[in-house]
């Protein structure tokens, strides 16, 4: 991994009791970020001083509101140059803590509040409210959109394009609550789209969920900056040697289904099994299964020797022709690649915690 100085430009807000309160973007001591296609995970810690000033942030932060944080990240240089573009965050706060710092660790006759340093850990707000929600419910003449929307509070904006969630049926239950059960509705949502061959996808720029048949193949494709690279590689993940099977379990019509996997390796093999009295849904399970056999493509990874100008997240598509650095023998320059994860680890140069200075 690269590292290299450079001035971060950082928004940061909180969000708590209906009341929002700015940072001024000096004050912000590290940073670490981790996007992926379906949400974020995130690190922050940053200083306040109540040395001259009342720390209008104490009383709120030890209250048990939800956080909400908004946060920008980006160059400076984007002030004056045309079609940069920074990363936006909107994600509630998991945990928080701080540290104080008071004269009277210097001298004991003074009681001063200096400083307080405070540090906070977010996410998006799927993963930090739906990984706390467990509900044993059952709902009757139904469908999965229904479900799920009924189970969706107002920190989460969902969309759906996946005609599976459409299927009405006679009864749905979540087991999520009853004893021994770890599952999540998170969990459900990742084991629903999973198993039925679905996306789950994030949007950071409008903090919107999609649950889709597939990945969305729109979107224009961004050239990566070769002065902003530091060096990339390329790599293969396992293949899949197994030959997928559906079982037919139904005594009076039992049946075995292979699908074709051109890479399989007899006699290995993964098998589904269950009952399908009905020869449709039997099918309807070969058909998915087969959809499902996906053979993992090649993967690039992108180490970056300064913080993009026009940020990249995952679902951006990108590319490596905007310049003719990128030398045409190389192995990705034909290609175009879907972002799925993004990593941003900051500090600033002086830690000092009664500094107020610029970002690195």
């Amino acid at each position: 991994m690269n590292n290299f100085n450079g001035d971060l430009a950082i928004t940061l807000s909180l969000t708590m009791a209906g009341q929002t309160h700015a940072i001024p973007p000096g004050n912000v001591k590290t940073l670490a970020l981790e996007l992926f296609t379906y949400g974020f995970m995130g690190k922050i810690s940053f200083v306040v001083s109540s040395e001259l000033a009342t720390d209008t942030l104490f009383s709120p932060m030890t209250q048990s509101d939800l956080i909400t944080v908004t946060l920008q990240v980006g160059t400076y240089s984007q002030v004056t140059e045309d079609g940069d573009s920074p990363l936006k965050l909107t994600g509630l706060v998991r945990a928080r803590g701080f540290t104080e710092q008071t004269l009277s660790n210097i001298l004991k006759t003074q009681a001063t509040m200096l400083y307080r340093h405070y540090h906070l850990e977010f996410a998006d707000p799927a993963q930090v409210l739906w990984q706390q929600h467990f509900p044993c419910d059952l709902l009757t003449n139904t469908t999965l959109q229904a479900l799920i929307t009924a189970h969706t509070p107002s920190q989460i904006t969902m969309t759906y394009d996946w005609d599976v969630l459409q299927t009405q049926y006679p009864v749905l239950s979540l087991p999520l609550g009853a004893p021994g059960n770890q599952a999540s509705f998170y969990d459900f949502i990742l084991w629903l789209v999973d198993s039925r061959n679905g996306a789950f996808t994030y949007d950071t720029a409008t903090n919107t969920y999609t649950l889709s048949a597939s990945k969305s193949q729109d979107g224009t494709a961004s050239s990566l900056d070769p002065l902003e690279v530091g060096e990339f590689g390329v790599e293969y993940q396992a293949v899949c040697r197994y030959q997928p099977k559906v079982l037919n379990a139904y005594s009076e019509s039992p049946q075995t289904t292979p699908i074709t996997n051109a890479q399989m390796a007899s006699p290995i093999r993964r098998d589904f099994i269950a009952r399908y009295p009905i020869a449709a849904d039997m099918q309807a399970r070969v058909t998915l299964e087969t959809a499902r056999m996906k053979q993992h493509m090649h993967e690039v990874w992108v180490d970056f020797q300064a913080f993009q100008g026009h940020v990249t997240p995952p679902g951006q598509l990108v590319d490596f022709k905007s310049s003719s650095a990128w030398n045409a023998s190389i192995f990705v320059q034909p290609n175009t690649y879907r972002v799925k994860q993004w990593r941003l680890s900051a500090q600033a140069v002086e830690q000092d915690d009664s500094l107020d200075m610029n970002n690195a």
